[in-house]
C-alpha cells in the first residue's frame, strides 16, 4: 500500500522524483504504527522503494484504483465505529463496536482490532437502544444471548443497523 501511495503522489520511482529519506523521514505516512519498530526506518524505505519500482508506468488513477481494491477487501471496510463500554464477564470494559454490511462486531480497542464477538445480521433477532445503551439479541426463540454496550450513540447504531438490514432484504428480493 505504501508503494501505491508513492506512485499516486510522485509517479514512477526515480531519484529526482523521490529523494532518499522521503519514506524514512515520514515513516508514519507509509507504515502502520504497530510495524514501525520492527525494522529501522531506512529498511522500511528500501522495501517500499523496491515495491514502488514494480508499479512503474502505472497511472495515478490506476494506482488509486488498485489501492482502493485492496482496501475494500478488508473485513472492516465501510464500518461505522463506536467507542463503547461492554458489559463483559469482569464488569464494564472499553471496546469498539463496528457495524457494516457483514453485521455487528465487538472489538478490543487498540491498534490491532482483535474480535471479542462477531455476528451477521442473519444471527441478530432484534436490537434496541436507550439514551445510554445499545443492545442486540442473537439466537432464536428458544435460546438467545443479549449483548449490551454503554454508549450515548445507541440511536445512531440502531439506524445504521436498520439501514443495512433493509438493504440486505431489498437485495435478496
Amino acid at each position: 500500500m505504501a508503494a501505491l501511495q508513492l506512485q499516486v503522489s510522485f509517479g514512477d520511482h526515480t531519484a529526482e522524483n523521490i529523494p532518499k529519506g522521503t519514506v524514512a523521514n515520514s515513516i508514519e505516512k507509509y507504515v502502520p504504527v504497530q510495524w514501525q519498530k520492527t525494522k529501522p526506518a531506512e529498511d522500511w524505505e528500501r522495501l517500499v522503494y523496491d515495491l514502488h519500482q514494480r508499479f512503474s508506468g502505472r497511472s495515478q488513477l490506476d494506482a488509486k484504483l488498485q489501492y482502493l481494491s485492496y482496501v475494500k477487501k478488508q473485513k472492516l471496510y465501510g464500518s461505522s465505529f463506536f467507542q463503547v463500554m461492554y458489559k463483559g464477564n469482569g464488569g464494564a470494559e472499553p471496546a469498539i463496536l463496528a457495524i457494516n454490511h457483514d453485521g455487528i462486531q465487538l472489538l478490543k480497542p487498540g491498534i490491532v482490532k482483535d474480535k471479542l464477538a462477531a455476528y451477521q445480521f442473519s444471527e441478530i433477532v432484534s436490537w434496541a437502544h436507550t439514551a445510554h445503551s445499545f443492545t442486540f439479541v442473537t439466537g432464536d426463540q428458544t435460546r438467545n444471548n443479549n449483548f449490551t454496550v454503554n454508549t450515548n450513540r445507541g440511536q445512531e447504531m440502531s439506524e445504521i443497523s436498520y439501514g443495512y438490514v433493509n438493504a440486505l432484504l431489498e437485495a435478496s428480493q
